[in-house]
């Protein structure tokens, strides 16, 4: 994957590619000459937005820059090791490898460990949809894959799915309230996954304590979840107990369709 932009930047709109080297001729003043290019990894070179292999090219990008953004250091990437291995094995005989075969690999080893998650906090009898900023960072950047996925269905399987444009995974690294805990509103539970959403530690300190219309100015660079919550809560000019409730549902709803939208 060929990376633009400062990885700890966490503010910096990261441009995530993967491609790989693609030998071209030309002819100049009558002779033929040879250059190296870069096109997408599974691409043939001259295909649109609408094949099927540039489609899963560009889904691919999502999901590892998904992984890379989440799991930043060496030590941690155990995805990486697990689709090297695969890799490994799958081109002792063949040193192709299938677009479609690669993406279910990684789609499964994201849904294995969100399965895994879900294992590991309720064995402790803890709610994963309720962890405030205890909540796994994967998690919502998966929630972002997943709205991500459902917004190219031709049919919404989940509410505002459709009004959700390409973005870019960046190095979001804290869980902010959308409503802040320091407003303590008592009927409402702030830590639920309908009231959280990643944004960097640079913006979460400008943003203390700011309440949710002020946050939701905000336009530009915002993954699916967060822009969700802004948009809601500028039509509705106000975010509280039921829009944090409902789109804790809609979340619910998304997770619901994760066997739909993965390709596992």
């Amino acid at each position: 994957m060929k990376i633009q932009g400062d990885a700890d930047d966490e503010e910096n709109d990261l441009k995530w590619r993967l491609q790989r080297p693609s030998k071209y001729e030309y002819n100049k003043n009558g002779n033929t000459y040879f250059r190296v290019g870069l096109v997408n990894t599974f691409s043939n070179g001259t295909s649109t937005d609408n094949d099927e292999r540039e489609d899963i090219n560009n889904r691919i990008v999502k999901l590892e820059s998904m992984l890379q953004v989440t799991f930043k250091t060496p030590k941690y990437k155990e995805w990486l090791y697990s689709v090297l291995m695969w890799m490994y094995k799958e081109t002792k005989d063949n040193i192709n490898i299938e677009h479609d075969s690669l993406l279910r690999v990684i789609e499964q080893w994201s849904l294995n460990y969100y399965e895994m998650l879900q294992k590991k906090w309720d064995s402790e009898s803890r709610p994963l949809l309720a962890a405030g900023t205890d909540t796994p960072r994967f998690l919502l950047n998966f929630i972002d894959y997943l709205y991500w996925l459902a917004s190219k269905q031709e049919k919404s399987i989940v509410r505002f799915a459709n009004k959700i444009s390409d973005f870019q995974f960046r190095y979001y690294n804290s869980v902010e309230h959308h409503l802040p805990k320091s407003y303590k509103n008592t009927d409402v539970d702030m830590d639920s996954i309908g009231n959280l959403c990643l944004i960097s530690r640079h913006k979460n300190s400008s943003l203390n304590d700011k309440g949710p219309e002020e946050k939701a100015k905000i336009e530009e660079g915002l993954q699916p979840k967060r822009l969700i919550m802004y948009r809601i809560t500028r039509a509705k000019q106000h975010w509280g107990k039921v829009e944090i409730e409902e789109h804790q549902k809609d979340i619910e709803d998304l997770l619901d369709q994760i066997y739909n939208l993965l390709s596992v």
